[in-house]
């Protein structure tokens, strides 16, 4: 005669019942197999339960981190006058320590009196030695002076090497553009 003796939680009493009435089945049936199969199964939750216990732990360090403080700020700012058409590059202070970068925000202008089809085409942010992130940007004629204003206000999420540096860029056609100022923002890791 089997016996279970019931020392679990109550939260964990309807899983207890049916390993329980597993384990009589297989006893009064002789199915040794089904037993090797449930101390497997025992086995294999708790190491289940340790992984999902160490991840849990490591989630909780990542917000601790993120929310509590923790990790400190990043800001900087730059600005310049675009020579010629074409690519326009912003470079910032390299990073001393590796940094993700969780906002950009841009503005630049069109000088008036261009002629023809001049506009931007691009913008994005990268550094030397990682891949690019691409923002999408708003444009308004401003009168009376004709001279076109764009701008960008956007998240992102780039991961920047220490000593790496990070560079906004805009793509012109047909016209260098002047007032062109950033501000990037994130966290050093």
């Amino acid at each position: 005669m089997n016996r279970c003796v019931l020392s679990v939680s109550r939260y964990s009493i309807a899983a207890f019942v049916t390993a329980c009435w597993l384990v009589s089945t297989a006893h009064a049936q002789g199915i040794p197999e089904v037993l090797r199969g449930l101390e497997a199964l025992q086995g294999s939750v708790g190491a289940l339960q340790n992984g999902v216990n160490t991840l849990q732990t490591g989630v909780n360090d990542v917000q601790t981190a993120v929310n509590g403080g923790t990790l400190k700020s990043y800001q900087q700012y730059a600005s310049k006058n675009c020579g010629s058409p074409g690519n326009c590059a912003i470079s910032f202070p390299a990073v001393t320590d590796k940094t993700l970068i969780l906002h950009a925000s841009c503005n630049w202008v069109i000088p008036p009196n261009v002629s023809g089809d001049a506009r931007t085409l691009l913008a994005w942010l990268h550094a030397t030695s990682n891949p690019f992130h691409a923002f999408p940007f708003f444009s308004v004629k401003l009168s009376p002076s004709n001279a076109t204003f764009y701008s960008f206000n956007a998240e992102a999420y780039l991961f920047v090497d220490s000593g790496d540096t990070p560079i906004i860029e805009i793509l012109n056609d047909g016209f260098a553009a002047t007032n062109f100022a950033c501000t990037i923002s994130g966290k050093v890791l």
